[in-house]
């Protein structure tokens, strides 16, 4: 889900003195404000998730199949999968998209913190890595990345204008006292083969990810701990 939708279900949530809230994100953000302009994500059964499936797969293509024109369908799909969709066609557009999304994404984290101190509870914001961020992917990793029914075309141009905001969005909130940490690098530097897509890891990056993430919490409970003793004395 997006920040959007991490907002929406933790404003749903009661919180109590002492709990950890954390939001792992961007990718979503990306994905759905930027590539496919929907900023409030997508859910199933909803009139948008319907939009985003389309005409081509959801009418087009059966009825051709009923037909007996199963090679012809295959073959439009093929076609659709290597086009790059209308919405991202116009660079001025994406960039617009990508700049609306920065301050969407920095008030969904901002109302997070907000809320989750209000309740007592501590917050901790991380964005996600990705492949497009590997500084020097592997042959391996850029068949990934070349592979259009894993990577869409100008999904990386999102990727790319999208994470620029939100990595500045990130500097504007730890400004604030929030905290808020720019993952989407940490796979950097490693020879090891991490991606599978180009957002989602093998166990051993969800490792080094998750050990990022325990660190930092680590880090600031026990910041939080000494404030305590210090207001205590």
């Amino acid at each position: 889900m997006n920040s959007n939708q991490q907002l929406f279900y933790l404003l749903a949530t009661p919180l109590n003195i002492g709990d950890i809230v954390v939001f792992f994100d961007g990718v979503n953000d990306a994905i759905y404000n930027i590539y496919y302009g929907y900023p409030q994500g997508l859910v199933k059964n909803s009139p948008i998730f319907r939009q985003h499936k389309g005409y081509l797969i959801n009418k087009v293509l059966p009825a051709i199949k009923k037909r007996g024109f199963s090679h012809l369908a295959d073959l439009l799909l093929f076609i659709n999968a290597r086009s790059t969709p209308p919405n991202m066609r116009k660079t001025e557009d994406v960039a617009a998209r990508a700049w609306q999304a920065g301050p969407n994404y920095y008030q969904n984290i901002k109302a997070a913190h907000e809320y989750s101190i209000k309740s007592g509870a501590s917050f901790y914001h991380f964005l996600q890595p990705t492949l497009f961020k590997v500084e020097q992917p592997t042959s391996y990793e850029r068949v990934l990345l070349n592979n259009v029914y894993l990577t869409p075309p100008a999904l990386e141009q999102a990727f790319h204008l999208g994470y620029l905001e939100f990595s500045a969005q990130i500097s504007s909130l730890t400004s604030l006292g929030v905290k808020s940490f720019d993952a989407s690098g940490i796979l950097n530097g490693h020879e090891r083969e991490f991606f599978l897509d180009f957002c989602h890891a093998t166990e051993e990056a969800n490792e080094i990810i998750a050990r990022f993430i325990a660190s930092n919490i680590r880090s600031g409970l026990t910041g939080f701990i000494k404030m305590g003793s210090t207001k205590l004395s």
